[in-house]
C-alpha cells in the first residue's frame, strides 16, 4: 500500500507541475465578431417582377453564346478502298487411267514328291526296338509260368472266389497307386524315353499287409542286358517303394485273396 499510495502521489505531483508550466505558452483565440447579412422583406409583386427580369438576361446570355457559328464543321476523310481479292482457279484433275492387269503367272506342275530315303537306325532306336520286343516276349513267358488255379490261405481257388470279384476294383488300384506315388516311389527326373522303361514288380503281403519275401522284378534280365543307367535307376527305386510302403493295411481284409498278391508296373513317369 505504501508503494501505491507513493507513486499515486508522484504523478498528481507531476500533472500539477506540467500544468504550471506549459500555462505561459498556451494561446487563447480571439474572438471574431460574426458579419451581419441584412435581411430584406419582399412581397410577392415585387419578388415576381425581380425573378422576370433576372430569367432575361439569362436567356439573352444564353442566345448571345451559341458557338453553332463559330465551329467549323471538319470534313470526313475518304473511306479507305477495300481490296479485291481474284479469285483461285480450280484446275480440274483428270481421270486416272486404268492400267491393264498383268496376267498372272500359270503355276508351274509340281514334280511329284520324291520318296524319303530310309535313314540309317541309330543305336537307340535299335535298343528301344529291342526293348519292346523284350517286354512282348516277358508277357508271354508270365502267361506261360502263371498257375492255372491259385488257392489263397483260406482254401479258396480263383474259381471259387469269382462270385466275390477275384481282381482288384478300379478304387482299390487307384488307392495303391496314390499311396505308392505320393509316400514311396522316388521318381526319377528329366529321363528321355521315359514311357519305355517300364519295371514289373510282384510281391505278396500277409494279412496284416506286410510282404511275404523280397520283391521280383520280371524283367530284370532285360533291365540287366540293356545296359542303360537310368532302366536300373527306375528298377532300384521301384523295389524299395514296394518295400517302404508296406504294410498296406488300408486295403480291406475282406478281399486278402484278391490284394495277397500284386503286380505293378513303374516308369519314370509314376506308377501304373
Amino acid at each position: 500500500m505504501r508503494y501505491a499510495l507513493f507513486i499515486s502521489a508522484l504523478l498528481h505531483l507531476g500533472i500539477m507541475a506540467a500544468g504550471f508550466i506549459a500555462a505561459p505558452f498556451m494561446t487563447v483565440p480571439a474572438v471574431v465578431d460574426s458579419q451581419r447579412i441584412p435581411i430584406e422583406l419582399l412581397t410577392e409583386a415585387e419578388f415576381a417582377d425581380r425573378t422576370s427580369v433576372m430569367a432575361d438576361r439569362v436567356s439573352e446570355e444564353i442566345a448571345d453564346t451559341n458557338p453553332s457559328d463559330d465551329i467549323e464543321v471538319s470534313s470526313l476523310p475518304d473511306p479507305i478502298p477495300t481490296p479485291q481479292f481474284e479469285e483461285p482457279t480450280i484446275e480440274e484433275t483428270p481421270e486416272p487411267v486404268e492400267q491393264p492387269k498383268p496376267e498372272e503367272p500359270k503355276p508351274e506342275p509340281k514334280d511329284p514328291p520324291k520318296k524319303e530315303e530310309d535313314k540309317p537306325k541309330s543305336e537307340e532306336d535299335d535298343f528301344f526296338s529291342g526293348l519292346d520286343d523284350a517286354l512282348v516276349d516277358l508277357e508271354e513267358e508270365d502267361e506261360r509260368k502263371a498257375p492255372s488255379e491259385v488257392v489263397d490261405p483260406e482254401g479258396l481257388s480263383d474259381q471259387e472266389a469269382i462270385g466275390l470279384g477275384d481282381t482288384l476294383t478300379a478304387a482299390e488300384e487307384d488307392l495303391v497307386r496314390e499311396q505308392m506315388a505320393r509316400r514311396c516311389f522316388d521318381q526319377p527326373q528329366g529321363v528321355p524315353n521315359a514311357e519305355k522303361l517300364i519295371v514289373r514288380v510282384r510281391f505278396s503281403l500277409d494279412r496284416e499287409g506286410y510282404l511275404i519275401g523280397q520283391p521280383e522284378v520280371l524283367n530284370a534280365t532285360s533291365i540287366a542286358l540293356s545296359g542303360n543307367s537310368w532302366w536300373r535307376t527306375t528298377r532300384d527305386r521301384a523295389v524299395q517303394a514296394v518295400i517302404t510302403c508296406q504294410p498296406y493295411d488300408y486295403l480291406p481284409a475282406e478281399r486278402y485273396y484278391v490284394w495277397s498278391e500284386m503286380t505293378l508296373n513303374f516308369s519314370p513317369r509314376g506308377v501304373m
